[in-house]
């Protein structure tokens, strides 16, 4: 059944691939990822800030 509902979208999509719906699903798929992305980011953020502390204050007080 989901075979079946995939290849149907497909051929629809292919048949309106220059539809302004087809553009529009595609813009919001697409800004939908970069939001995903942005508040993976965000939560990684403060843990990289973490490690890289880290890391400075080891080569800080590692003699030169």
């Amino acid at each position: 059944q989901s075979i079946l509902s995939s290849w149907t979208f497909h051929a629809v999509g292919k048949a309106h691939k220059n539809s302004k719906r087809y553009r529009t699903s595609l813009l919001i798929e697409s800004v939908s990822k970069v939001r995903i992305t942005s508040i993976a980011t965000n939560m990684l953020r403060p843990a990289f800030i973490m490690v890289s502390n880290l890391v400075l204050k080891i080569a800080v007080i590692k003699p030169s």
